[in-house]
């Protein structure tokens, strides 16, 4: 497996390949090797964890080069362990990089996209004219394009994508699930007895935070007992803070900065909604693990996120940039418990029902299978 960020190092992408990687490992006939960047150099260049081997490499003029150093450690990996299949975890650096390694070597190559490495994003848009080529090139030449919702199939496709599977990400719904709120931790937030709106984010433009510090500084003057927490951290932190501070909410809103991905559950246990205010979502795997933890959850009607929830059903979508809408919806689930429970429910139901790993993992199999037999 190549991808550019590996545990702990976590996002949507992340969780996926770890998850996928230590499913397979657990099988003792089966030997996984995930090769992936040395971005923090307090990480381990070598280890092995939950029978995975992660190999971390330093790049310099990193992300760039990424492609270059792990098509050359893939190569070496091939020849010295007799690689069956190379996956690649995002269509650009890693799936060039496999897709180069699987030419030389005829392995057959598989790239999992996920939508951020599809030009979709602001952070990525950016360096839309040097990637695009690449992607056209990588996603053409993959022996299977693997997306995760029907919008990056679409997209996938428009840059050359041929042959194709849809497979959902999935969530731990044992890590994931209703729970009791964890008091001490609000104790710490130093919450009593306010309602909360949680929102578990990298602090990126795709996010849309400022439209959420927009919508807290509207439901301010409606419901004043309200606490916004952002949990994550990124870019744009510097930005949405000074929001915060020239709406004069500085009260209700709680930054907590980057909280490690099995810490979240506790913040999803005191929530009373869950909201991220997406302008771009490949699919948004932090929409599943909400609906596993039993939290009503808002969404905006951008990308992977309408495969996932179905307005009204099992969760609330609004327009994306649209911080009056977005206002209004929190407001009616604070003030409609029956409402907000219901949602709650119907999501939990809806996510045991298709995004549980062990169903995700049997797709994955399946996809995996049909190269063995090869």
């Amino acid at each position: 497996m190549l991808i550019i960020d590996y545990y702990p190092i976590i996002a949507g992408a992340e969780v996926f390949a770890q998850k996928v990687a230590e499913n397979l490992a657990y099988n003792p006939k089966n030997k996984v090797f995930v090769i992936t960047a040395r971005s923090n150099r307090s990480l381990p260049s070598f280890e092995i964890k939950s029978n995975v081997h992660i190999h971390r490499i330093v790049c310099p003029f990193f992300p760039h080069s990424f492609f270059l150093f792990s098509f050359l450690k893939a190569l070496q990996f091939i020849k010295k362990h007799k690689i069956d299949l190379i996956h690649a975890h995002l269509a650009h650096y890693p799936g060039f990089s496999a897709v180069l390694a699987g030419l030389l070597t005829k392995k057959p190559v598989i790239i999992t996209t996920q939508g951020g490495d599809l030009l979709d994003y602001a952070e990525t848009g950016q360096y839309a004219s040097l990637l695009r080529p690449i992607l056209i090139y990588t996603l053409s030449h993959a022996n299977l394009v693997h997306a995760v919702s029907r919008y990056t199939m679409r997209m996938a496709k428009t840059l050359g994508a041929k042959k194709m599977i849809l497979i959902p990400n999935g969530v731990d719904i044992e890590q994931f699930h209703p729970r009791a709120s964890n008091l001490d931790l609000k104790k710490k937030l130093g919450i009593k007895g306010e309602k909360i709106v949680l929102s578990v984010s990298r602090l990126t433009p795709k996010n849309g935070l400022s439209f959420l510090i927009r919508a807290a500084a509207l439901i301010n003057k409606k419901i004043p007992n309200v606490k916004f927490i952002i949990v994550g951290s990124g870019s744009e932190e510097k930005n949405l803070k000074k929001l915060t501070s020239q709406f004069k909410i500085d009260k209700n809103i709680i930054f907590t900065g980057y909280v490690p991905h099995e810490q979240i559950p506790e913040f999803m246990s005191i929530a009373d909604v869950f909201l991220r205010p997406s302008v771009a979502e490949g699919f948004g795997i932090v929409f599943i693990e909400a609906m596993a933890a039993g939290i009503p959850v808002i969404a905006t009607r951008v990308g992977g996120i309408i495969d996932i929830i179905q307005a009204g059903e099992n969760g609330v979508l609004v327009e994306p940039k649209n911080s009056s809408q977005i206002a209004d919806a929190i407001v009616k689930l604070l003030k409609n418990a029956s409402l907000a429970s219901e949602l709650s429910r119907v999501g939990r139901k809806y996510v045991e029902q298709t995004y549980s790993w062990n169903i995700i993992f049997d797709k994955v199999k399946k996809m995996y299978a049909h190269f063995y037999r090869r």
